[in-house]
């Protein structure tokens, strides 16, 4: 936890987090303007450019904290030595979850990084789900898909589709 700020705080921001870039997920918002809201309300101030600065100051230390589970590369080689193709569905930025991903070590085990911006829907509509199966060119019915967070209904809400696999993980706070 930063200096100043306690386990509340942490899950406050991780609160507004999920408030924000669920509005940006419905076109409410752009990229942008959800770091903006997630700041401003953490913060008590307006919305404003002005913390467009300050985001990116927390942005760098989150960009730098960046790693996978032990488990992660070596899990992801076995697979692809395997013969699994490898894809990355995401609801984050294309370029950002790129950049994490090269920072990780995965972007080299995987052949497709869909992400929701790219996409007219996000996940979980079962439509994102299709979409990285058609990139794939990934039969829906014999695709795996697992992540952090398999909410009621992904990875798609009728057939065919690929079924859920979750990690275990420790929980964000």
């Amino acid at each position: 936890v930063a200096a100043g700020f306690g386990p509340g705080d942490v899950s406050e921001w991780f609160r507004l987090e999920d408030l924000h870039f669920a509005a940006y997920l419905q076109g409410e918002l752009t990229f942008q303007e959800q770091r903006r809201h997630r700041l401003a309300d953490f913060l008590g101030r307006p919305v404003s450019e002005s913390l467009d600065p300050l985001f990116a100051r927390y942005l760098a230390a989150y960009e730098a904290a960046w790693l996978a589970f032990s488990d992660v590369v070596p899990a992801l080689t076995s697979l692809a030595a395997a013969g699994v193709r490898l894809g990355v569905l995401t609801n984050g930025q294309q370029e950002q979850q790129a950049a994490k991903l090269t920072a990780i070590g995965v972007l080299p085990l995987v052949q497709c990084v869909v992400s929701s911006s790219t996409l007219p829907t996000a996940k979980p509509d079962p439509a994102a789900f299709l979409a990285a199966c058609d990139r794939m060119s990934c039969e829906p019915s014999r695709t795996r898909s697992g992540g952090d967070n398999l909410q009621p209904g992904a990875p798609g809400a009728s057939p065919p589709r690929p079924r859920g696999v979750a990690p275990d993980a420790p929980a964000r706070p």
